[in-house]
């Protein structure tokens, strides 16, 4: 079958609300992938950022994650996935659920494109892991986008499609329909009818 991974501009593209300014900026950057001096420019800018704000800064962290993007499209694959990998650890610390999302999915489309499975899931079971606390909670220990529950669950519901969608990769049906039925209750939560199809099309 094949296997609906998002990638993380598809879902940075989704995120409005208190989030338009990072977006408009991530599909700027995004859009100026193919230009030669996006890679210099984000460096300059997170340094920058890096003088005006504290370690963990969520402003510098899409930064970082962007810059990985970057090294990812000059083939420097060691350098985007350690960057990553910093943004994933500080977003999972620091609940900045929205930017998990968006690492997870860069994170776990590099190990898949690569058939490391094993890698791609442990990343996904780590986010899984803060997602279940965050739904738990509705949301009250989330520091960011408080007013946003919206775009968080959009994310979320992508998360578990492509959750799922590794699990059927491992074989594992039954855990992978629970995960697809999550995606769909989510994607139902902010009348997001994308996600709500994938969900559809993974359990039918």
């Amino acid at each position: 079958f094949f296997f609906k991974q998002k990638t993380a501009y598809e879902i940075a593209q989704r995120l409005v609300g208190s989030e338009m300014c990072i977006r408009d900026r991530y599909n700027s950057c995004a859009r100026a992938m193919e230009n030669s001096s996006v890679q210099r420019e984000l460096e300059r800018a997170l340094s920058i950022q890096k003088a005006m704000f504290n370690e963990g800064n969520i402003t510098c962290e899409y930064t970082k994650h962007l810059l990985g993007c970057s090294y990812l499209s000059e083939k420097k694959e060691s350098d985007a996935v350690t960057l990553w990998k910093e943004v994933f650890e500080t977003s999972f610390a620091k609940k900045h659920t929205n930017l998990l999302m968006v690492c997870v999915g860069s994170l776990g489309k590099y190990h898949l494109d690569k058939k490391e499975y094993a890698q791609a899931f442990e990343y996904y079971e780590k986010a899984d892991s803060h997602i279940k606390e965050l739904i738990k909670e509705d949301f009250k220990e989330t520091p960011q986008f408080k007013d946003s529950r919206a775009d968080t669950y959009r994310l979320i519901s992508a998360f578990y499609n492509n959750f799922g969608g590794l699990k059927m990769r491992l074989e594992r049906p039954g855990e992978a329909l629970k995960l697809f039925e999550a995606a769909l209750s989510c994607g139902k939560k902010c009348n997001d009818e994308e996600s709500i199809q994938d969900a559809n099309d993974w359990i039918n």
